[in-house]
């Protein structure tokens, strides 16, 4: 096995590198329409999260960028709108990254031309990859067409882990430290490419380690519709290293729970703060509202190996309950709003936190506790079962509060059973001391009626499932009265290592899925113990139903005691059975989904239900399990006999045939005086005919007493096949290893008394009969395998007890390898291992649940049994619902989670199309030439009409008596639909002939606004008039967009003054005026009263920027050229370039800055950097860009005076410098130097611009 599974790694190491494989995200559009579907028993689901890229690639939900600011530092930063031109990305680091992402796209695009590459390369910054690190999606809820996922971080890394515990079992890897302790760095790296090997070995090139720059779990959304993502909570982007395990919504917002680090206060934590987030959907703001331990705290939590990360939260009449951990177990606590917390409209306003810490907030009460209403059943300590677990779930259900608990060693006890090899559950009483492995309960809390739910002593607390011996917690009294649990831990008393994973309320039942850790069970079976994983995948794991009076039903799973007529739906254990098609690997019932497919109260629709399939975990058992004993094939167990018979012979003291066979006793008495005389003595014979003389012998006695041999075991034989003489056969390399011990001496021929030869040559015959069960299939075969295996082992060790049997020294080494009494356990264990995983299908599970509105009539349709095509998809691990769309998002700890949408499924209806509304007529009375608006419309629909021309006429207004019209004396107007017919008058006022253009007064018509107003100077004004338009936004707004039409909707030119109006020269036409006030950006890094605060406000209102993201700027920033240019051209109000011919060979077509590129050479603002070369990429300098800034208001005069001593007056940049101090655009970084050679940053090149335009 290492021989082999070396060769393999050496090769692969050659091989390996970092392998980082690079995923990009579809255009966003309206829809993405998904390249990559999975269709299966009618359901048919499209890949959304890139969805561009195949499934069983690297996925991991989002996009990074990586980048170096200027102080060296590696930064990273989600892509939002990869493809949107003008994006705000940061250019390529190193070549080495831009050939990477080169080399992705042409091989993404085979057939694309050099031009179409170099476009893509420009519009799309380096290193982009799915993370894969990002494995689960713990929690997840839908708004509108978003989804809001919380991730698990690292799942590979249990992968990696598992990979590097069996390298070590097999001796496969280096010391990674030197003799005085410190780290063997060679070794360390070495070992790290052994592991990266296997584990590409075992899951395919695809398999991913980590990002460049972890970011560790994040919150982010994504538009199912248009794969568009954000991330709003994440280490690398703003700080908020989160784990969120579980979320709900509730008045509006959206609550997660889990645990943070990357604050101040916790910034070295290594797992995290149990904590309350808050996010709000509407606007994306978050914040932690629970804080549930100092960072004092949490280091003695740290210390008692108390695992922090919490799990449950749920509505519960109108309060919100949370599940916390603390250094004593677990806490229960209850959030119930008052009056103050809505608006005088009834909107919530989320939850008060005073001051800045939400430390053990007191707008939440405790309501439980570990060691009182929880009755010490929450473990909390790493070692107490499954990583603490403490509360896994609640839900309300028939007016009553349901918790989940995984119970601890206070509660529930396990132990190894030596005699049947597997761990089973005990009776605390009896075992108070033995390790647990765990094991579930179920509290029932129960509220007075009319009480809050924040009221402690208004809670009773129940067991369901629990001790059967157990009390009840009643708060009324303080302590505990005699109330023991209706079910036993688990539901099943044998039931081991279980815990809850899902609890959902449907059709009137509360069903509860369950399952097995067998993730715990992988790392005793890398080091060839099977025991605890063949228990685990032995037993049931179980969908069960309760109703209102506590009576439990089985829907899936296994006969037990319990339930000895098995389950309601005919299913077994892992969706398996009759009628079913899963597999005993399937050991979660990991996330259920309620879906009303069709909007009714007659029932409540579909249940969605998914699995975690451990057979992607398991892949290494398949590999490793061959070898010795415990990893042979049938071809390898048959060579391992051959050699125990003609070692046997080779040792065996013999009277000899003239065939050189050796008989038994009675044989050899008979025929003495021939056998003597037919061979030669041992020291006659060369090493090689020794051997070929005990070949020689194993063959004759197999054909003449290797079934009398076997039959010593024949009991326990039976139903196997029997023994047949077959040729004993030797490898050259055994023939090679028995001629070298001959020879040193390890090996004495004919050294073994023959009176015992029966007895020995037993051993190797009755393990021949074992032969055909080595490859068993079937519980039958394990079983039958195992009880003959057991036999030979206790026979064997029955004979060297007795010491009757002298067992020369290389033989009983062999023997003592392969009969072992922990031998016979494991065999059994890895053969039950092996029976559950080799046939099964790999891959999560994804099914549909349905019931009456009574719950009768279970029907359990199959979505999918392969992980949607993807066998490294092991869990379905959540679901969302968001307007239109059911979610999938599958969990990936290979190549990262992933997110699916269903967009098929049976019995799906289109939506019946609205009638067509009935229309009404719209005529337009003496409009003039080219009027429009004139037509049919439906009731309710706005009207807008335009009126046309009439020569010698000067428009005076519209006027009707069937509706009132918006703006009726502009020519441009609108009005609302009625349910009639309408006509509108256009009415004119003729042209004075011989008179002044000027003599004619025309309207400026300034349209009311939202969030600011504008006023004008003239409410008439004859044309060649200068009108002023005064700007006044609202608290918290700033000016998006201002414009001026005449009445042929063209744009009249309006100029900015430096006291913040604008100017316009009156047309001769009315005009409209319209403004678009835009919420003030809040970036992080733009402090107020910052120089630049003002230009940043301004440039982001007027579509210049939109910082580098929502909520940085990156003021410190560099600029480059091409960045430079497009400012410029978008602050110039991003104009049409004259001509489409490109001087430059380094601006590829379709980049953002294109067309800025264009019109800055044709306005003379750049020449570029050589004839052929733009250089987009390089940075701006504070010189280039006054310079550029200067020729784009046409290079008006310098000015006379040059303070700056580093500014040559014969340098290219002098008279732009000089003009930019007259015009107080810059005053330089001293008050004699300029900097001209200095990077120019982001904040200084808007604040140039702002200070030149605005």
């Amino acid at each position: 096995m290492k021989k082999r599974v070396f060769s393999l790694l050496t090769a692969l190491i050659l091989l390996v590198t970092s392998l980082q494989i690079t995923a990009f995200a579809a255009p966003v559009s309206d829809d993405i329409h998904p390249q990559y579907t999975y269709s299966n028993n009618g359901y048919t689901l499209e890949k959304v999260s890139h969805a561009d890229v195949a499934p069983r690639q690297t996925d991991g939900f989002v996009d990074y960028y990586q980048y170096t600011d200027p102080t060296g530092k590696i930064c990273t930063g989600v892509i939002e709108h990869m493809y949107e031109k003008g994006a705000d990305t940061p250019t390529a680091d190193t070549a080495a990254e831009l050939a990477k992402l080169e080399s992705r796209l042409k091989a993404k695009y085979p057939d694309a031309s050099e031009d179409k590459i170099a476009s893509m390369m420009a519009e799309i910054t380096q290193s982009l990859t799915g993370d894969a690190c990002q494995s689960y999606a713990f929690s997840a809820l839908g708004y509108k067409d978003w989804v809001y996922i919380g991730t698990m971080y690292g799942g590979t890394g249990i992968t990696k882990n598992n990979a590097k515990t069996m390298l070590q079992s097999l001796g496969l890897l280096k010391d990674e430290k030197n003799e005085d302790n410190t780290t063997n760095q060679e070794a360390v790296e070495y070992n790290q490419k052994m592991v990266d090997s296997v584990v590409g070995l075992l899951y395919g090139d695809n398999y991913y380690t980590e990002h460049p720059v972890p970011t560790q779990g994040i919150l982010f959304k994504m538009n199912i519709k248009t794969g568009e993502s954000k991330i709003l909570m994440a280490g690398s982007v703003n700080g908020n290293q989160v784990t969120l395990r579980n979320a709900v919504a509730y008045n509006g917002r959206f609550y997660f729970i889990g645990t943070q680090v990357g604050t101040e206060a916790v910034a070295d934590a290594a797992t995290g703060i149990p904590s309350i987030f808050e996010v709000n959907p509407e606007d994306d703001s978050f914040r932690t509202v629970y804080q549930a331990v100092t960072m004092e705290e949490y280091r003695a939590m740290q210390a008692a190996h108390v695992f922090p990360i919490p799990r449950a939260i749920a509505v519960y009449k109108g309060s919100l309950i949370a599940s916390v951990t603390q250094e004593d177990g677990a806490h229960i606590i209850a959030y119930t709003p008052d009056a103050d917390d809505f608006t005088a409209d009834g909107s919530f306003k989320g939850i008060k936190v005073e001051g800045s810490s939400a430390l053990r907030n007191s707008e939440f009460t405790e309501i439980a506790e570990q060691s009182k209403e929880l009755l010490n059943y929450p473990a909390y300590h790493m070692y107490d079962a499954n990583y603490g677990g403490t509360v896994y779930q609640m839900i309300e259900y028939n007016g009553k509060l349901y918790m989940a608990i995984n119970a601890g060693q206070k509660a529930l006890h396990s132990t190894l059973n030596p005699t049947e090899g597997v761990y089973t559950a005990v009776d605390p009483d009896t075992l108070e001391e033995t390790k647990c492995f765990a094991g579930y309960a179920i509290l029932e809390g129960t509220l007075k009626d009319g009480a809050s739910p924040s009221d402690r002593d208004a809670w009773t607390w129940t067991p369901i499932i629990g001790n059967t011996k157990d009390d009840q917690w009643d708060n009324s009294v303080n302590h505990a009265v005699e109330a023991p649990a209706k079910y036993t831990f688990n539901i099943d008393p044998n039931r081991f290592a279980a815990a809850i994973c899902t609890m959902e309320v449907y059709n009137g039942y509360l069903y509860i899925g369950d399952y097995n850790d067998v993730t715990q069970a992988t790392y005793p079976m890398l080091k060839m113990d099977f025991i605890h994983l063949a228990t685990t995948l032995s037993q049931s794991v179980n969908l069960y139903r309760m109703d209102g009076d506590h009576n439990i039903e089985l829907v899936v799973g296994d006969a037990t005691r319990t339930f000895p007529d098995g389950s309601l739906s005919g299913l077994e254990s892992g969706y398996t059975g009759k009628n079913g098609h899963g597999s005993r690997i399937n050991q979660y019932t990991s996330m259920t989904q309620i879906w009303d497919t069709d909007k009714t109260d007659d029932n409540d629709g579909v249940m969605l239900l998914g699995t975690l399939d451990d057979g992607s975990l398991l892949r290494p058992l398949v590999q490793i399990t061959n070898g010795d004993v415990l990893k042979m094939d049938k071809k390898e167990w048959v060579e391992k006999i051959n050699y125990l018979k003609v070692l046997i012979q080779l040792l065996l003291e013999r009277d000899l045939t003239s065939s050189g066979s050796h008989t038994t006793s009675a044989a050899l008495n008979e025929d003495a005086d021939a056998a003597s005389s037919a061979v030669a003595a041992p020291n006659a014979l060369t090493e090689e005919a020794l051997v070929q003389q005990a070949l020689n012998a194993a063959n004759t006695y197999e054909q003449v007493s290797g079934a009398e041999a076997a039959s010593v075991f024949e009991e326990n034989s039976a139903g196997s096949v029997p023994s047949t003489s077959e040729t004993v056969t030797l490898t050259a390399e055994q023939t090679a290893s028995l001629i070298a011990d001959i020879k040193n001496g390890k090996i004495q021929p004919h050294s073994m008394p023959s009176e015992h030869a029966t007895e020995v040559l037993s051993l190797p015959y009755g393990m021949g009969e074992l032969t055909d069960l080595v490859d068993a299939n079937g519980q039958e075969k394990i079983d039958e395998f195992s009880a003959l295996y057991k036999e030979i082992v206790e026979y064997y060790l029955a004979l060297k007890e007795q010491g009757d049997v002298v067992f020369p020294e290389p033989l009983q080494n062999v023997l003592d390898q392969l009969l072992t009494e922990e031998n016979a356990r494991q065999l059994k264990a890895l053969l039950t291992c092996l029976n559950a995983v080799k046939d099964s299908v790999i891959g999560c599970d994804t099914y549909a649940i349905t019931t009456a509105a009574d719950g009768s009539n279970i029907k359990i349709d199959t979505i999918t049994l392969d992980g949607l095509g993807d066998n490294s998809n092991q869990t379905m691990r959540n679901f969302a619902l968001t307007d239109d769309y059911v979610v999938f998002i599958p969990g990936n700890a290979i190549r990262g989670g992933s997110v699916y949408r269903l967009a098929d499924w049976p019995g799906k209806t289109d939506p019946t199309p609205d009638p067509e509304p009935d229309k009404y007529e719209v005529t337009l009375r003496n409009a003039g030439d080219g009027a429009t608006g004139a037509g049919k419309y439906a009731a309710n629909e706005t009207v807008t009409i335009t009126a046309g021309t009439r020569p010698g006429y000067v428009f005076r207004g519209w006027t009707s008596d069937d509706v009132q019209i918006s703006d009726a004396k502009s020519e441009t107007a609108s009005f609302t639909m009625p349910a009639q017919d309408v006509t509108v008058q256009a009415n004119w006022a003729r042209r004075s002939s011989g008179g002044s253009s000027s003599s004619t007064l025309y309207n400026v018509i300034v349209k009311d606004s939202k969030n600011g107003e504008v006023t004008s100077s003239h409410k008439q004004a004859g044309s060649g008039t200068t009108v002023t338009l005064t700007v006044k936004p609202d608290q918290g707004y700033v000016l998006g967009t201002l414009t001026v039409l005449d009445s042929r909707n063209k744009e009249v030119k309006l100029t900015a003054k430096a006291d913040g109006t604008y100017t316009f020269t009156m047309p001769s036409s009315d005009v409209t005026v319209q403004a678009v006030f835009r919420a003030k950006v809040h970036f992080r890094d733009v402090p107020s009263g910052a120089y630049y605060e003002d230009a940043v406000n301004w440039a982001v209102a007027n579509g210049i920027t939109n910082g580098m993201t929502a909520d940085l700027f990156d003021p410190n920033g560099i600029c480059t050229r091409a960045q430079a240019v497009t400012f410029l051209w978008r602050a110039a109000g991003s104009p049409a370039p004259k001509t489409s011919a490109m001087p430059f060979t380094d601006v590829p077509a379709g980049s953002y800055y294109y067309d800025a590129v264009l019109w800055a050479v044709e306005n003379g603002i750049t020449k570029g950097t050589s004839d052929t070369t733009f250089s987009p990429s390089a940075t701006c300098s504070r010189a280039q860009i006054v310079t550029f800034l200067w020729r784009s208001q046409s290079s008006p005069a310098a000015g006379s005076s040059n303070p700056f001593t580093d500014v040559s007056a014969s340098a290219y940049y002098a008279d732009a410098v000089l003009w930019a101090v007259k015009e107080n655009i810059t005053k330089g970084t001293g008050s004699t130097t300029f900097s001209p050679a200095d990077n120019c940053t982001r904040a200084q090149i808007v604040t140039f611009i702002w200070r030149t335009l605005a």
